[in-house]
């Protein structure tokens, strides 16, 4: 994970114009992303929709995972060169992460992710504003290149009810109710033992209940119940493989003939947090991901596999990489006074950093999770 000591990104020849700094608003060159370097641990809930085999009368699988994850930033040193044609060259900064996710129940592991975080300055070719955009691989064999917006909240983020409710084709208005949607989709009914669930008997595994599974975000909502959260970097991102000249996602060829991840979206946000019996603040790190899943191609029932998390902030970068359990980050000893709790505006109304904020990413959330950044000493 940790880089060479000597290694740093070094543009040859030297970009004529750079811009050093591309969110103005922030001095630091990794903008929105100045606060992710460092260990973040926590926990959170995995719901997926899995194709089952042999389809026959019942072609799915409902996994539901109570995990405990670990992410891991480290900055990226350098200024990375881009190359422009229609434009002049731009520089972007980032940071390079691991995030690995196990079932706490079961002890097992179900994902790992490397990936890249990047600030990309406003551009004329094409015309955008500064934006955000993360590059991840996955082993099942999907690679995925999400860009979107950053924005920043004075106060506690703004988390929307979800469902996990499958549809039919691209339509998601066809999903009808959650009651509904039971009678089709029985395994949403967690009163019951069901066959292709996992858990496949509730009594099993209480803590994931009935409302966790009709809105995975309550996960999210009730971690940061009671807490005075002063100021919310927000971070957007969204991928869908519909255009190959764009951002998107890739699959495999097993993938794209049984599972094809063919959007993401993802919101995570850096959440300064007051300290409730001392002074001073802490950061933790919240995201919520919606992956939909076209089973056996195209038109074909699409599945939303989301995943909720939290995070405390992370502690200074070590070479050790535990997965997200909930405690508190600590940053970069570099930036351990920098906050992003300056912004002079209306606390509902979040304000963007570089461009005018985007609506919320359509689809169904697939994990959440919050951590705390534990590199910190909070």
């Amino acid at each position: 994970m940790t880089l060479p000591h000597d290694f740093s990104f070094e543009p040859v020849p030297a970009v004529a114009d750079p811009q050093l700094h591309p969110f103005k608003t922030i001095a630091d060159p990794l903008g929105p992303l100045a606060q992710l370097p460092g260990t973040w641990e926590g926990t959170g809930f995995n719901t997926i929709w899995r194709p089952h085999h042999p389809s026959g009368r019942q072609d799915r699988f409902l996994e539901l995972n109570l995990t405990s994850e670990t992410l891991v930033f480290e900055e990226i040193p350098g200024a990375i060169p881009n190359r422009g044609l229609d434009q002049k060259d731009i520089e972007m900064f980032g940071v390079h992460y691991l995030q690995s996710i196990s079932d706490s129940t079961l002890d097992a592991g179900i994902h790992l992710e490397p990936g890249i975080w990047a600030t990309v300055p406003a551009t004329t070719a094409p015309k955008q504003p500064p934006t955000v955009v993360r590059m991840a691989t996955i082993p099942h064999g999907t690679s995925v290149m999400a860009q979107g917006r950053a924005s920043a909240i004075a106060g506690p983020p703004i988390i929307k009810d979800v469902d996990i409710i499958p549809f039919f084709g691209r339509d998601p208005s066809t999903k009808g109710s959650f009651d509904d949607a039971k009678q089709t989709f029985s395994e949403l009914d967690m009163t019951t033992k069901k066959k292709f669930r996992q858990p496949s008997d509730p009594a099993s595994i209480p803590a994931i209940t009935q409302a966790m599974v009709k809105n995975p975000s309550l996960v999210l909502t009730k971690a940061i119940a009671g807490q005075d959260i002063v100021n919310t970097i927000v971070l957007r991102v969204d991928a869908t493989n519909a255009k190959l000249e764009g951002v998107g996602t890739a699959n495999t060829f097993f993938l794209v003939e049984n599972a094809s991840a063919n959007h993401v979206s993802a919101t995570f946000w850096i959440e300064t947090v007051k300290k409730p019996h001392k002074p001073g603040h802490f950061l933790q790190l919240q995201y919520t991901q919606t992956v939909m899943l076209d089973f056996n191609g195209l038109p074909g029932r699409t599945s939303p596999w989301r995943r909720c998390a939290r995070r405390p902030r992370p502690r200074p970068l070590t070479s050790q990489l535990p997965r997200s359990r909930v405690r508190r980050p600590a940053r970069r000893p570099t930036s351990a006074d920098r906050r992003f709790n300056h912004f002079d505006h209306d606390p509902a109304t979040p304000v963007e950093l570089g461009g005018n904020p985007d609506d919320d990413p359509c689809g169904h959330l697939v994990h959440w999770t919050t951590c705390i950044d534990t590199s910190r000493g909070n």
